[in-house]
């Protein structure tokens, strides 16, 4: 599943009750199954690339003006 809410409404849905996993790795279990934990808190390498790739260019920018 795409987002945490439609995971989890296809999840609990009285007519699914089907297991679901978001693309960021979040299970909702509608059978009441925990599992894991806390996820680590690291950010991908692409979105930090991209950030690197802004801030970069706002330095170029900066050193022009």
């Amino acid at each position: 599943m795409e987002t945490f809410l439609s995971s989890r409404q296809v999840a609990f849905d009285p007519d699914v009750k089907s297991r679901t996993v978001t693309l960021g790795g979040e299970l909702y279990d509608p059978s009441g199954t925990l599992t894991g934990g806390a996820r680590p808190r690291v950010e991908p390498i692409l979105a930090a690339l991209q950030k690197s790739k802004g801030v970069r260019s706002d330095l170029k920018r900066a050193q022009v003006s």
